[in-house]
């Protein structure tokens, strides 16, 4: 059977689908290789850093607010709002062969043979649902859910790989380990949180909650950051402390000091409590890293944000570093700022290094093709901010194509608009028509928004507000600059803050210093024949001048005929 991605065809039925079943669906050992691939967010054969319960959720189109996976004694999947998400699919009539036939074989699958129908024309259960006990009458929408999980996990090629490292030292008990219970009650960690999300760590044994407490809390680590810790990733406790020792003397050797690596354990827990298979890969990568003369700060950032890329060979991030080394060399950087350049592209998307290298070099290629000289594509590669390994040249084609049809440019015209905003090669046309419909229904027009092109890496909710806020201060944005509404959060504000202050400063400073005037009395006192005095005090003279200002003199040094002193 073919394992090629779900058609649109096979997304509906899985939706569609529902099976009785409530009983056990895998076997102890698929049981464990599920609940190690969905915790360790290894669903995807690419590793990708999603957390594949909001892929499987996606996969259905279901809001993964509504959906919690978790794998435990039977590998159940828990839905909220089960009967929001039975109206969704009770309109659909699948019977339980169509997620039959979407299961690729494979060799974990508890099977004696292909889940097919068997021959007399359907009447009979295939082996499958022999297998799992599904029945004809849809009535579970959590075992559907459970099928979905299941048959995404099986997808992934490396999972013997994980199955035979993770956790080989815990076992699965049908009953709450309650040592480990009553640990983490003593540390004030939400324990129903636990239950609902990751309730199968209740279940392991061994299990060293003291142990991670105390090393968390020799580095530093205060009561209320150590709960919250253990409670978003409480797979914490199953690390034994000769692993969690081995972890922090390697984290140790980037960080600084130990109040950094618990601010890092406190964001990225799940990169610092990481089986101990990784190890040496992850010590081979932090030399190749500091071999690169990279800032340390650049290197535990990596680690923390991109653990994946820490976790494989260090021949992987070898040869991809060599291709953007050999592409900022092609494109006529200086040898001797590739560093910095490295280290700020790393810095700014640290999953590049998880992309082939042959992405890098297929997208250069399609910009050179469209007249980009090597020092664009340098500025441009800089610009992307490694983003360009995101690309293909196929979306970057339609996309330039729309750019170029809607504004009306030329394609020298529509290179220094890519230049100035590199947003037009990676969003979608859709994105481009809505922001473009957003800024023009504004009153902004095209040669606006080509002067200024980088407002259209702005999502339409933030323009409208600056362009309301603008207004509330008298700036008409389509007879004035642009420049005013673009930029970050930060940068508005500043521009905001000083289009606010110019606009309430008093015309008059009664504290500022009076320029130096050439004043004749004689011709004032020809022009104005009436001038008199307008206070008594016997140093000043008030003289009113036209009905908006008063001019003020000292009365020692300026002697004005026939005023009244």
């Amino acid at each position: 059977m073919s394992t090629a991605p779900f058609s649109r065809a096979s997304t509906e039925s899985c939706r569609s689908f529902i099976t009785g079943s409530s009983e056990t669906l895998l076997s102890s050992r698929n049981e464990e290789l599920l609940h190690t691939l969905v915790d360790h967010c290894m669903i995807l054969p690419a590793f990708s850093p999603v957390d594949p319960r909001v892929q499987v959720c996606k996969f259905i189109n279901l809001d993964p607010k509504q959906i919690v996976i978790f794998n435990h004694l039977n590998s159940t999947v828990q839905v909220l709002g089960r009967s929001v998400s039975k109206k969704i699919i009770r309109s659909k009539t699948i019977t339980h062969h169509n997620i039959a036939a979407l299961l690729p074989k494979h060799n974990l699958w508890p099977l004696t043979a292909d889940p097919t129908e068997e021959e007399e024309e359907g009447k009979q259960k295939c082996q499958f649902c022999k297998c799992i006990g599904a029945t004809e009458q849809p009535e579970d929408f959590v075992s559907m859910l459970r099928l979905i999980a299941t048959s995404l996990c099986l997808r992934c090629q490396h999972a013997p790989l994980l199955l035979s490292n993770l956790r080989a030292c815990s076992t699965l008990s049908s009953v709450e380990n309650q040592q480990t219970v009553e640990a983490l009650y003593e540390l004030s960690v939400d324990i129903q949180k636990v239950r609902k999300l990751k309730g199968w760590v209740l279940h392991q044994n061994p299990a060293y909650t003291k142990e991670v407490a105390s090393l968390l809390r020799d580095m530093g680590a205060s009561i209320p950051i150590i709960a919250h810790i253990l409670a978003v990733h409480p797979e914490a406790v199953l690390c034994n402390p000769e692993q969690l020792q081995a972890q922090q003397e390697l984290w140790m050797s980037v960080c600084p000091n130990h109040r950094e690596l618990i601010g890092i354990i406190e964001k990225f827990p799940a990169s610092f409590f990481s089986a101990s298979s990784h190890l040496e890969n992850q010590r081979r990568n932090i030399a190749y890293f500091q071999s690169l003369n990279l800032n340390k700060r650049i290197i535990t950032k990596l680690m923390a944000s991109a653990p994946q890329s820490f976790y494989r060979p260090v021949e992987q991030n070898q040869l991809m570093v060599c291709t953007l080394q050999q592409a900022y060399t092609e494109l006529g950087g200086d040898e001797a700022n590739m560093r910095i350049w490295l280290q700020k592209l790393l810095s700014q998307n640290p999953f590049v290094l998880l992309k082939p290298p042959a992405v890098l070099r297929q997208n250069l290629l399609f910009l050179k093709d469209r007249g980009f000289t090597s020092s664009e594509l340098l500025r441009l590669l800089s610009k992307l901010r490694g983003f360009v390994t995101e690309l293909n040249p196929d979306s970057m084609c339609r996309t330039l194509a729309f750019s170029q049809e809607t504004i009306g440019c030329s394609d020298a015209e529509l290179r220094e608009i890519i230049l100035k905003c590199p947003a037009l090669l990676y969003h979608p046309e859709s994105t481009l028509a809505e922001r473009l419909e957003g800024l023009l229904s504004a009153g902004i027009g095209m040669p606006q928004i080509i002067q200024t092109p980088t407002v259209l890496e702005l999502t339409t909710q933030i323009v409208n507000y600056r362009i309301h806020c603008l207004k509330s201060r008298g700036y008409d944005v389509s007879t004035g600059s642009l420049d005013i509404i673009n930029g970050t959060k930060k940068d508005f504000e500043m521009n905001f803050g000083k289009l606010q202050l110019r606009r309430e400063r008093p015309l008059f400073n009664p504290v500022a210093p009076l320029k130096e005037i050439d004043f004749d009395p004689r011709r004032w006192h020809s022009e104005i024949p009436n001038l008199t005095c307008q206070t008594e005090h016997p140093s000043l003279l008030v003289v009113p001048h036209g009905e908006d200002f008063l001019l003020c003199f000292r009365a020692e040094s300026v002697c004005v005929p026939g005023a009244k002193a």
